[in-house]
């Protein structure tokens, strides 16, 4: 679900502090915890949620919004860095694209998102399918994706040679798509 090297982080979707913190404790070879997990309302459920699929918040007034396949969606999938401190547009907090809605989400449904500081380590996640036309590059100093879907199509496999730094660069990414295009 995550991995911790101190000075690098990895997880598949969204680094949670407080629910990383909870879930280090866990044991996947307990069936107890297993079993939690499976009930909507657990901390298990709660925790493994957030970290493996992302923070999602309501749209506002019952809007809704389609996604890439057509499919009405009322609530959305939140970035988990660089958040407002009161209310936001909720096309603006979505992931993996914003999109046009003015409607705002109330400051306390964005307080409960984690809001991963420019201060801590390089965290790299997938999950959030990133357009792939969109450029490779970070979504801040110190968070990139590298979901392109590259499961999809010819859409690319994409990487990222990390080298020890603390600021990300675009320069780092590398991608292959199975047409042979390198980048």
């Amino acid at each position: 679900m995550f991995l911790d090297l101190g000075h690098l982080r990895a997880v598949h979707a969204c680094w949670d502090e407080k629910r990383i913190d909870w879930l280090k404790k866990q044991s996947l070879e307990s069936e107890a915890f297993l079993r939690s997990s499976a009930e909507p309302l657990s901390q298990a459920h709660r925790a493994i949620e957030n970290v493996l699929k992302g923070p999602e918040l309501p749209m506002p007034g019952g809007e809704f919004y389609l996604d890439k396949e057509n499919v009405p969606h009322h609530r959305i999938r939140a970035r988990w860095w660089n958040l407002p401190d009161g209310n936001s547009p909720a096309g603006l907090l979505a992931m993996p694209e914003p999109f046009e809605c003015k409607d705002e989400i109330p400051g306390y449904e964005i307080r409960r998102v984690p809001n991963y500081s420019e201060d801590g380590p390089p965290v790299f996640f997938g999950h959030y399918w990133m357009p792939p036309h969109l450029p490779k590059e970070p979504l801040a100093p110190n968070l990139a994706c590298l979901d392109y879907s590259g499961g999809l199509g010819d859409d690319p496999l994409v990487a990222y040679r990390w080298d020890g730094e603390s600021i990300l660069s675009g320069d780092k990414y590398h991608f292959a798509r199975k047409s042979g295009e390198n980048g």
